[in-house]
């Protein structure tokens, strides 16, 4: 029998950690909120990086962009089309000329547990990253969830622009057609270069031993919302092209 894939999180635009804890270490860092520059980028990373260690990564491959690269890099960061643009999808598209890449993947690792992220890039490098795991048991012919064990979602983020806060606990259950079904939110507010905007991220999942889903809407305090968007397959375990 085929293998079944393994790991599965949604995301994932990441570390949790509470919006007061975060805006506090932000207020110490007045010199960078609304001043972003390649230098107070990398003093921000730097000082990241005392308590998480993924942070001189991001630094590393900041640095080795050329600084005609790294301005364009702060330029995006800090532009309010990237907020605009946040969602689980593969897409690529440019805001001022720059690439920036939308992601959505599944990750494999231990049996009965779906993972996927998704996040942004720019330059390769990732700035906002959500996750959210379904852990369940399945069987039967058509791969159906038996026993819904848990769901969790985390964020990690690296734009100092952007404050991100968890908003309760997943959720979980299982579906009549026989998935695990969860759905987390997350809120955003943006500092004066997003132009203080606020916006609440929902992600729904949906997986069973053969195939995951996922559907994103967004809510935002100024401007249009995307809406509510229908169920995108991204992964298909199954042998069939379904």
């Amino acid at each position: 029998m085929k293998k079944i894939i393994s790991f599965f999180i949604v995301f994932s635009m990441f570390l949790s950690m509470g919006a007061v804890a975060f805006a506090n270490d932000l207020k110490d860092d007045s010199t960078i909120v609304g001043q972003l520059s390649i230098q107070s980028y990398r003093e921000y990373l730097i000082k990241r990086s005392k308590n998480e260690p993924q942070a001189l990564d991001i630094l590393n491959k900041f640095d080795s962009l050329e600084e005609v690269k790294q301005q364009d890099f702060i330029n995006v960061l800090q532009s309010p089309e990237l907020a605009k643009n946040l969602k689980p999808e593969n897409r690529i598209y440019m805001i001022n000329g720059v690439p920036v890449e939308n992601i959505i993947s599944p990750s494999f690792v231990f049996s009965k547990i779906r993972t996927a992220q998704w996040g942004q890039r720019i330059y390769g490098i990732d700035t906002t990253m959500f996750y959210l795991t379904v852990d369940f048991e399945y069987g039967g012919s058509n791969a159906s969830v038996t026993n819904f064990r848990d769901a969790t979602g985390s964020h990690v983020n690296w734009n100092p622009g952007l404050i991100l806060s968890e908003n309760g606990v997943a959720t979980k259950q299982i579906t009549g057609d026989g998935y695990a079904q969860s759905h987390q939110t997350w809120t955003a507010r943006y500092t004066a270069a997003g132009g203080f905007a606020s916006t609440t991220e929902h992600v729904y999942v949906k997986a069973n031993g053969y195939y995951g889903y996922t559907k994103f809407e967004t809510t935002r305090s100024v401007g249009p919302a995307p809406g509510m968007g229908g169920w995108n397959l991204f992964y298909n375990e199954s042998g069939s092209n379904a």
